[in-house]
């Protein structure tokens, strides 16, 4: 499971950023907010990840902190 990227951004979308490891493109989705953050980023950029893993697909989503990565998978295990 991926929990961290540290990379370069090579393309932002509105709530979207793919960050370059080592020549390999990760695509994350982020709010528009993070993805600005992450876009206007000098250099290196260390995103906290959230890999999400279904029977039908896979999603990598991006945060700049740990506590914003921890709130979404608060969220994202809650049930009912």
């Amino acid at each position: 499971m991926i929990g961290s990227l540290r990379g370069w951004v090579i393309h932002r979308r509105d709530a979207e950023v793919v960050v370059e490891v080592s020549g390999l493109g990760y695509r994350l989705s982020c709010t528009p907010s993070t993805a600005a953050a992450f876009a206007s980023a000098e250099g290196e950029v260390l995103v906290w990840v959230h890999h999400h893993r279904r029977e039908d697909a896979e999603a990598l989503f991006g945060f700049r902190d740990l506590d914003e990565r921890d709130t979404f998978e608060s969220l994202v295990g809650t049930h009912g």
